[in-house]
């Protein structure tokens, strides 16, 4: 079950602007529409966010003392688990809402509540029990401004809810071979590994399980973190962005030689701010340089805190732009500016025409039908711009093999300046180009060098 959140304001005003600039491209002031459609789709992002019903995420204050269960009881909530983050330095709660009776305005001190709503022991322990009762969607926003205004408190939200970003795969049970791996030509990749394979560089892949058995991705995964519990086995989705970037069996990635740091932090029902931000906390720990990050979802508070704080901290983060089409507004975290955002493009490098757009998607990479693993030893077809978003990361792999120094910024701005026009789309980025952008920081010429050959990799 999901609650939404409605921000309607937001969208009033991205109307407005569109109608102005809209106004002024059909008069004498033309020359402002292109500022004012600009400030139209840099606004923040309008769309529902779903989120998980009756949880919230609180980190108190670091000089409030308190009772963590104290609190809750005050608060009518359950305390379900805390982890101490290390990138944030502080240590994150996750609650429960204990009952659908929720406390809107101005919500009452510890001893206040205790004096006007007395309540015996069996009706507390009934309200815990009905912890799963749904808190009415429209009164949570008020809830949570209610809990924020606690001086002991230093932050307070939902815990938003993420989907992983394909479009669809198609599974091939017969092996698939290279053939049609397009990825390979189109991004110079066989040249490129004359220079790197992306050797001794982690990347997080924050997503479903993968497959590491697999034969394209035996010895790959060097550790896993499951967040997220279950039985339900690898899955499609993860493995196929694992195979993207890793691949070294009849396919090949475009960092075969690179360490995977698996996070599992999604289900079938998706991925949690919560899951989330401990995947990326554990990979900062784990000494990941890169984060993949092949989903999309809301403007999230915390989620913006953890990734500023990883990339402050030196990590490449690496997001799918997502697939809700030109009309969709930004998604998060890919919309994020410490993130690099990635759009999707086919074998004659078109944009494709479900992937999100806007100033905020920082190149493309190919995502149309990309031929990737599939869990049990089989193939898929793959689309959407989480795919994409896996070639792109492992780019940025390859230039930190040849330059460990790099800074996120900087291969940005590299596999910016380097990356090849595509052939269709106003205000679409460019499609990178691994053995250019390799090529820019290196003093070796690419034919000249042999010493990063694919096979025999080392791990």
């Amino acid at each position: 079950m999901r609650a939404q959140y409605r921000f309607a304001a937001g969208s009033i005003c991205l109307l407005l602007l569109q109608s102005i600039g809209s106004f002024c491209a059909n008069t004498g002031f033309a020359q402002l529409a292109p500022a004012i459609v600009a400030a139209a789709q840099d606004l923040p992002s309008r769309a529902p966010a779903l989120a998980v019903p009756n949880e919230v995420l609180i980190i108190f204050r670091h000089d409030a003392p308190q009772n963590v269960e104290d609190f809750a009881r005050d608060y009518r909530l359950v305390h379900v688990e805390s982890y101490s983050d290390s990138l944030l330095e502080r240590t994150v709660h996750h609650f429960r809402i204990s009952s659908g009776d929720v406390p809107v305005a101005g919500l009452p001190s510890r001893n206040r509540m205790r004096s006007t709503s007395p309540r015996s022991e069996q009706s507390r322990k009934k309200d815990d029990e009905s912890s799963q009762e749904k808190v009415d969607a429209a009164r949570m926003d008020q809830y949570i401004s209610s809990l924020s205004s606690d001086p002991r408190i230093e932050h307070v939200q939902p815990n938003y809810i993420y989907e992983r970003k394909d479009d669809h795969s198609r599974p091939e049970h017969s092996k698939i071979g290279s053939q049609g791996q397009y990825v390979l030509t189109t991004l110079r990749i066989k040249e490129a590994h004359r220079l790197a394979t992306g050797a001794r560089i982690k990347i997080a892949v924050i997503d479903s399980e993968i497959d590491a058995t697999h034969p394209e991705l035996q010895g790959a995964v060097e550790t896993e973190l499951k967040v997220v519990g279950g039985s339900g086995g690898p899955d499609r989705h993860g493995t196929a962005i694992a195979g993207a970037i890793v691949s070294h069996g009849d396919l090949l990635g475009v960092a075969p030689a690179a360490r995977i740091l698996a996070v599992r932090a999604f289900s079938d029902a998706g991925g949690t701010t919560l899951t989330i931000t401990r995947g990326i906390n554990w990979s900062f720990q784990s000494g990941a340089r890169i984060i993949n990050m092949s989903f999309a979802g809301p403007e999230d508070p915390l989620l913006h805190r953890e990734v500023t704080a990883a990339y402050n901290r030196g990590l490449i983060l690496v997001a799918a732009a997502g697939n809700a089409g030109a009309d969709s507004p930004p998604m998060y975290p890919a919309a994020y500016p410490e993130v690099i955002a990635v759009t999707a493009t086919d074998s004659h490098d078109r944009v494709f025409q479900q992937a999100n757009t806007g100033r905020y998607v920082a190149i493309a990479a190919p995502g149309v039908e990309i031929v990737a693993p599939h869990p049990g030893g089989t193939y898929q077809y793959s689309t959407g711009t989480s795919i994409a978003a896996a070639h792109v990361s492992g780019v940025a792999a390859l230039l930190l093999e040849r330059n460990p120094g790099l800074r996120p910024d900087e291969i940005r701005s590299i596999m910016v300046a380097t990356a090849d026009k595509v052939k269709t789309g106003e205000f679409v980025p460019r499609r990178v180009n691994a053995l250019k952008a390799l090529i820019v920081i290196t003093k070796k010429p690419a034919e000249s060098s042999s010493t990063h050959q694919v096979s025999g990799i080392r791990r």
